[in-house]
């Protein structure tokens, strides 16, 4: 299958495939030699579309509240994981072994600064 039929169809072009599905059916004359064109099948083919276009709609729904309540749920966490290494700084210290337990860098784990030697001139 090419990549030109695995695009979504505009609604513009949808909306007009229905009026002429509905000008079609009004023609009473209308015999195709191939029945895949019959009006009759052309419209459980759109009944088919319109359901499924429906059920996607609502599992994108729900996807994006389920992406929003993950979310959410991400924060949560985050936020408690910030104030329990707070929570530990403060009870043992910044310099404390604990502190390294919780994934974070003691203060004498930093180096110090020093000075830069001035270039002796000739």
């Amino acid at each position: 299958m090419s990549n030109l039929k695995r695009r979504r169809i505009k609604q513009a072009v949808l909306e007009s495939d229905k009026e002429s599905l509905l000008g079609v059916s009004s023609i009473a004359a209308y015999k195709p030699t191939n029945t895949l064109f019959a009006t009759d099948k052309i419209s459980a083919l759109m009944t088919d579309m319109v359901a499924k276009q429906n059920a996607s709609f609502t599992a994108k729904g729900t996807y994006e509240n389920l992406a929003d309540a993950a979310q959410d749920a991400e924060q949560a966490f985050h936020e408690a994981i910030l104030g329990m290494r707070k929570q530990v700084v403060a009870q043992f210290g910044d310099d404390s072994p604990e502190v390294r337990l919780i994934g974070m860098k003691r203060r004498s784990d930093y180096k110090k600064p020093t000075r830069k030697k001035e270039k002796a001139k000739t």
